[in-house]
């Protein structure tokens, strides 16, 4: 019970560290993807 209350406490910086690593992944899925945003061509993958 009393590790639930420590959660409870501790709630809004574990919502701020989940958030970071969230955001953290994003960018850099997105800065890991050569830019694929901002280029006009796309790659095909196959032709049925």
């Amino acid at each position: 019970m009393a590790t639930l209350e420590k959660i409870r406490s501790k709630a809004g910086l574990l919502v701020l560290v989940v958030g970071l690593a969230l955001f953290a992944f994003i960018i850099g899925d997105f800065l890991n993807s050569g830019s694929t945003y901002f280029r006009q061509t796309q790659e095909r993958v196959a032709k049925v």
